[in-house]
C-alpha cells in the first residue's frame, strides 16, 4: 500500500465509522444528547462517563489483542474492522465528550464570575469608594475610622459587612462588633 492508497483507505475508513457512529447513536443514545448511554452509568453510580467510554474502548482492544494473539475471534460476526471501526469511534466519542466538559466548565465559571461581578455592581457609591481606594489592603478598623467622618454609624457598618461577604476585607464581621 502507498501513500494515496492509505490515504484513500483513511478517508473510506473515516466514512464508514461515521455512517456506523450516526446509526448506533440512534440506538444507543437521544438525539438531544449522544451521551445519554454512558451518562446512565454514572447517573447509577457505576463509574463516570468518561469511564464508561473508556471500559467500552478496553473491550474493543481487548479483542483486538486477542485477535493478534490467536489470529482469528470466536465471534465471526464482527470482523476485526469493524471493532476497530468501534474503537475510532468510541475514541471520538470521548474527545467530543472532554470538549463539552470543559466548554460547560467554562460557562459555569463565567457564570460564576459574572454573578461576583453582579454583586459588586449592587455596591453603592461608598462601597466602591473603599473598593477603589483601600483594595484589600487596609483593616476594617481603618476604613471604620475614615468612615465615621463620611456616613452614618449604620451605613458604615452595612458596607463594612458586604464588603467581608464578597471577601474583600481581610478581618471578619465579628470585628465589627470590637471596634464600634
Amino acid at each position: 500500500m502507498n501513500s494515496n492508497e492509505f490515504l484513500e483507505f483513511h478517508k473510506q475508513f473515516c466514512n464508514k465509522m461515521y455512517e456506523i457512529c450516526k446509526k448506533k447513536n440512534q440506538d444507543y443514545a437521544s438525539l438531544k444528547n449522544p451521551f445519554s448511554n454512558f451518562e446512565k452509568a454514572e447517573l447509577m453510580g457505576i463509574c463516570t462517563t468518561e469511564a464508561g467510554i473508556l471500559i467500552r474502548m478496553m473491550d474493543k482492544i481487548s479483542r483486538i489483542t486477542n485477535y493478534v494473539n490467536k489470529g482469528q475471534l470466536a465471534v465471526t460476526d464482527e470482523t476485526v474492522a469493524d471493532t476497530l471501526l468501534d474503537l475510532a469511534n468510541y475514541s471520538c466519542m470521548l474527545a467530543a465528550y472532554l470538549k463539552m466538559k470543559k466548554e460547560l466548565n467554562e460557562l459555569n465559571e463565567t457564570k460564576d464570575l459574572l454573578s461576583k461581578v453582579d454583586e459588586v455592581n449592587e455596591l453603592n457609591e461608598l462601597d466602591k469608594y473603599i473598593l477603589k481606594y483601600f483594595p484589600g489592603v487596609c483593616t476594617i478598623k481603618e476604613l471604620v475610622e475614615h468612615w465615621f467622618d463620611l456616613k452614618e454609624e449604620e451605613d458604615v457598618i452595612k458596607s463594612i459587612k458586604k464588603l467581608v461577604k464578597l471577601n474583600k476585607l481581610k478581618e471578619t464581621n465579628d470585628l465589627i462588633s470590637r471596634i464600634i
